[in-house]
C-alpha cells in the first residue's frame, strides 16, 4: 500500500510539474498577408513583450510560428527589409489562453523606400514605443580646436548626448520621430563649450489610395555646419513639409509636397570677417512633383521635380530662383541590399546681382549594403549647389561621399570604419575678375566597441581630417582620439570620431 500511494503522489507530482510547465509558456502562430498578393522576400515578424524580444522568418506563404513564450503581452510587428514596420498587431498570452492566432495585414506602403527605427522601442505605452539612450563620445584629446593652419591648440573634451526615438503605429496614423540633446565640453577653451538640441519626425495617416504626411525638423546650438565654415558657430534651422501620396495605380505613385526651411545666424557670428547672419540667414520655399513607378519586385523608378525660391534676408542680392530634375533608381534586394541612386539637372536663375546664373547636373547616392549578418556598409554621396560666406564667391559646388562600415567581430565586439571626402568648388560673382578655385576636406576613423551587457556598450576611436586649399591660412590638418560609452539602445551609427 505504501508503494502504490508513493506512485501516485509521484504521478501528481509529475502531472503538476507539467500543468506548471504548460502555464508559464505559450505559443504564437499566424500568418502575414499582403493586399495584393503574396507577401514580398525580406520580411521579418517580431513578438515583443516587456523582457521578451523574438524574431522569426515567415513562411512563402506567410505562415510563422513562436513557441515557448513566456506569458504576457506581445506586440507582434512585421518588418520590411528596409527597417519600416508594415503591419502590426497585439496579443496576450495567459494560463487559461496560452495559444494564439494573429492575422497581419501588410499596408500598402506609398512613400519613398525609407528605413525606420529598425529595433523595436525599449518601451510602449499603448501604440507608442520609445527608446532612451545616453551615451559619451569622444572623451579624449582633439589636436586643433579651432582648426588652425598653424599654431594648433590642443584641448581635451567630450559629448554627452542623450537622445529618445518614438515610434507611433496607431492604424491607419503612422510616425517616427527623435529628440536629441548634445552638451560639448573643453577643458581650457570654455567658450567652445556648447549644448545643442535638435527634434525631427514624420507623421502619415493611410487613407486608402492617399496617404497624407507631414515632416519636422529643429536644430538649433553651437557647431560646425559644414566644412566650409571651419567654426563652432550659433544657428538655427527649422524645416516643414507637407503632401501627399496617392496611388493612381497598382505599381504607380504621383507625390506632392510643399515645404518651408528657415536657416539663422546669430548677429555676432564673424568668421573671416563675414557677418553670417547678414550674408547667410534666409527662408526657402519650396514645391516638389514627384512620381514613382514599380518596374519589378524590389525595383522603382523615380522622377522628380523641385521648385524652390532662395530669400535671403539680409542679402537680397544673393536671391535665386532654382529648379532640379531629377531621375533615378530605387532598389530593395531584401536583406542584402538597399538604396538609391539619382541624377539630374540644376537651373539656378540669379534673382539679385551678387551670384551668377547657374547650370549643371547634381546627384545623389544612398546605398545600405549587407555582407552576410555581421558587416553592413552604408554609402552616401551627393553633388549640389550651397552659399558661401565669401562675398567675391558667393555659392560653390559641393561634390561628397561619405563611406561606412560596421562589423558585429562577435557576439560583444564590433569595429566602425568611416571615410569622407568633400570638394568645394566656388563660383566667381558678377564683375570678379578672380579665378574659380577648389578647396578639399578629407576624414579617415575609426573605433572599437565591446557591449558588456545589453545597452552597455564601451568604446575607443578616433580619426585625423585634413583641408587644403589654395587660400592661404586655410587649409589644416587635425587628429581626434577618445573614448565612448553608449547606455541604452541606439539607433545604427557609425564611428563619431571627431568634436564637431
Amino acid at each position: 500500500m505504501p508503494t502504490r500511494l508513493f506512485a501516485v503522489a509521484l504521478l501528481v507530482a509529475a502531472l503538476n510539474v507539467a500543468m506548471a510547465a504548460q502555464e508559464l509558456t505559450g505559443t504564437i502562430e499566424g500568418a502575414v498577408r499582403a493586399s495584393n498578393g503574396p507577401p514580398p522576400a525580406g520580411l521579418q515578424v517580431r513578438a515583443v513583450s516587456a523582457n521578451v524580444t523574438v524574431t522569426t522568418d515567415p513562411a512563402a506563404d506567410g505562415s510563422f510560428m513562436f513557441t515557448d513564450l513566456p506569458l504576457a503581452t506581445y506586440r507582434v510587428q512585421v518588418v520590411d527589409s528596409t527597417g519600416r514596420i508594415v503591419a502590426t498587431g497585439t496579443t496576450r498570452l495567459t494560463p487559461v489562453m496560452p495559444a494564439q492566432t494573429v492575422t497581419l495585414t501588410m499596408r500598402t506602403l506609398s512613400t519613398e523606400l525609407g528605413g525606420r527605427f529598425a529595433e523595436p522601442a525599449a518601451f510602449y505605452v499603448g501604440p507608442a514605443g520609445v527608446t532612451p539612450s545616453v551615451a559619451l563620445m569622444n572623451g579624449g584629446v582633439d589636436t586643433n580646436v579651432f582648426n588652425e593652419a598653424s599654431d594648433a591648440k590642443s584641448d581635451t573634451a567630450f559629448i554627452l548626448e542623450p537622445e529618445a526615438v518614438v515610434t507611433l503605429d496607431a492604424d491607419p496614423v503612422r510616425g517616427a520621430g527623435s529628440a536629441r540633446g548634445r552638451y560639448l565640453y573643453f577643458d581650457k577653451y570654455s567658450d567652445e563649450r556648447s549644448f545643442d538640441m535638435s527634434a525631427e519626425g514624420n507623421l502619415e495617416v493611410a487613407a486608402g489610395r492617399l496617404t497624407p504626411w507631414a515632416r519636422g525638423l529643429v536644430d538649433g546650438g553651437r557647431r560646425r555646419i559644414n566644412h566650409e565654415i571651419d567654426r563652432r558657430t550659433d544657428q538655427l534651422a527649422a524645416g516643414i513639409q507637407v503632401g501627399v501620396d496617392a496611388r493612381i495605380a497598382e505599381r504607380t505613385v504621383a507625390s506632392l509636397a510643399f515645404g518651408r526651411n528657415d536657416y539663422g545666424f546669430d548677429p555676432d557670428e564673424i568668421f573671416l570677417g563675414a557677418n553670417l547672419q547678414e550674408l547667410l540667414n534666409r527662408r526657402v520655399l519650396s514645391t516638389t512633383i514627384e512620381g514613382r513607378q514599380t518596374l519589378t519586385t524590389g525595383l522603382g523608378a523615380i522622377l522628380q521635380v523641385n521648385v524652390a525660391s532662395e530669400r535671403f534676408r539680409f542679402s537680397p542680392q544673393r536671391d535665386v530662383d532654382i529648379v532640379r530634375l531629377q531621375t533615378g533608381i530605387l532598389h530593395n534586394a531584401g536583406d542584402r541590399a538597399t538604396g538609391s541612386v539619382r541624377l539630374g539637372y540644376i537651373r539656378l536663375d540669379a534673382v539679385g546681382t551678387a551670384i551668377a546664373d547657374y547650370r549643371g547636373f547634381v546627384a545623389s547616392l544612398d546605398e545600405d549594403l549587407r555582407l552576410g549578418s555581421r558587416t553592413r556598409i552604408l554609402i552616401t554621396g551627393m553633388r549640389d549647389i550651397d552659399f558661401s560666406f565669401d562675398t567675391p564667391f558667393p555659392d560653390y559646388i559641393r561634390t561628397a561621399a561619405v563611406a561606412d562600415l560596421r562589423a558585429q567581430l562577435t557576439s560583444v565586439w564590433d569595429v566602425d570604419l568611416r571615410l569622407e571626402g568633400e570638394r568645394m568648388l566656388h563660383d566667381p560673382a558678377p564683375g570678379v575678375t578672380a579665378s574659380r578655385y577648389a578647396d578639399t576636406y578629407g576624414f579617415v576613423g575609426a573605433g572599437l566597441g565591446v557591449r558588456l551587457v545589453r545597452g552597455l556598450r564601451l568604446g575607443v576611436e578616433g580619426g585625423r581630417e585634413e583641408r587644403d586649399s589654395p587660400v592661404p591660412g586655410r587649409g589644416f590638418i587635425g587628429y581626434r582620439a577618445g573614448a565612448a560609452v553608449t547606455v541604452g539602445m541606439r539607433p545604427l551609427r557609425v564611428c563619431g570620431c571627431g568634436f564637431e
